[in-house]
This record gives structure tokens, sequence and C-alpha cells, in this order.
């Protein structure tokens, strides 16, 4: 049964803060071993045993599914996701990603536990970006956390994914006016009359066949 340890205090009086120890039951281990998961709380007896009712009934509810939280802060786990994901992308999306995590995500959140990340936090943080810069930088923050949470998830490190719980930002359509081929050809002309027409064929190359800026000097 989930029960709580008081630390040692100067005062037992039950109304007052204190540190408790709440140790609650987990789903059996193999072979049917026991197991249990203690938790600290600084607060009154009565938070105290309403923090291990809700806790006891989250570990009930998950059952055999049930992830321990982990001890890691967001940043701690962010830095980490980082160097997991750098032999797999381009340098410059790692770039941009570092750039993100490092500006928005770690500020915002780095010192919440991992485990402790909540939807309303997550909200916050996204809503707080559109109010200070573009709701595509916004967004771009939210789809890089999401990422790398739906890693945690994968690896057992949490549950569900907060992010899922999340609002985007809204992002108004923007209109793209693209170069006529008689302006590619135009500046292809110029490239050539100053004497870069290597230049100019990349500019034909990219106009017709889309390809982006690594593959063009790829």
């Amino acid at each position: 049964m989930p029960h709580l340890r008081a630390r040692p205090g100067k005062d037992d009086r039950p109304d007052r803060p204190r540190t408790w120890e709440i140790v609650c039951d987990l789903p059996p281990g193999p072979g049917g071993k026991r197991r249990r998961e203690t938790e600290t709380f600084h607060g009154t007896k009565s938070g105290a045993e309403e923090r291990m009712r809700a806790r006891q009934a989250e570990i009930d509810r998950a059952g055999a599914t049930y992830v321990a939280p982990s001890r890691q802060t967001v940043e701690q786990y962010m830095v980490a996701w980082l160097r997991t994901k750098a032999p797999d992308i381009r340098p410059t999306t790692l770039q941009s990603y570092d750039g993100l995590v490092r500006v928005h995500i770690v500020p915002a959140l780095g010192a919440v536990p991992l485990a402790d990340l909540t939807p309303a936090r997550i909200q916050a943080m996204v809503d707080a970006l559109r109010g200070k810069r573009s709701a595509r930088t916004a967004a771009f923050v939210r789809a890089v956390l999401r990422n790398a949470l739906e890693d945690a998830v994968r690896l057992g490190e949490l549950t569900t994914n907060p992010v899922d719980r999340t609002r985007g930002p809204r992002q108004a359509a923007r209109r793209v006016r693209a170069f006529t081929m008689a302006e590619v050809d135009a500046m292809a002309a110029v490239a050539r009359d100053v004497g870069w027409p290597t230049l100019a064929d990349l500019l034909l190359v990219a106009a017709y066949t889309g390809l982006r800026r690594g593959e063009l000097l790829g």
C-alpha cells in the first residue's frame, strides 16, 4: 500500500510545511517481484497525502505500461538528444535545431524535470514566442520539441508526448512570387557578361529543375 514517511524536522505539527517521502506501489517486476517508487514532497501532510493518492492512481491507470519518471531536466535531455541526432541529419539542420534549443527551449523549459513537462508549460512557451517572434519561428520551436519528445516516448522516458496536447500558432498564408523564365534568362546573361558562366549555369539548372542549394553545389 502507498504510504508517507516524514523526514525529521523541528516541528511535527501536521499543518506546518515539512518534507515527506511518498512511497507508491509499482506494477510487479519479472517473476512477480515487488517494486516501489519514492518521491520527495515539500508541504503539509494533507498536501502530501493528496499527491500520494494522485500518483498511485496514475500508476494504477498505466498498469504494465507505466514508465518511471525521468530524473533529468529538459535541458539535459535536449542536449543529449541533439548529440544522438547529429549523425543522421544535415549539419545545417543540426545547427538550426541547436539554435532553437539554446535560444528558446532551454530558457523557457530547461530547468523543468522531463517528467514534469506539461502541455500547459509548453503552450505558455509557444504563446510567449508568438508574442515576440513570428508564427513560423514559434511553430518551428514547437516542432523541434515535439520531435525530441517523440523519441523520449519511444525510449520509454515518457508515456505520452505533451506537445500533442498543445495548439500550434496560426500562420498566415504567404504569397510567393516566382521569377519568370525571362527574368532567369536575364540574370544568367548578366552573370555571363561579368565573367561568371558557372553561376549562369547554376541559375538555369536551379530554375529548370528546382534543386536545392546543397544539391546544386554537389
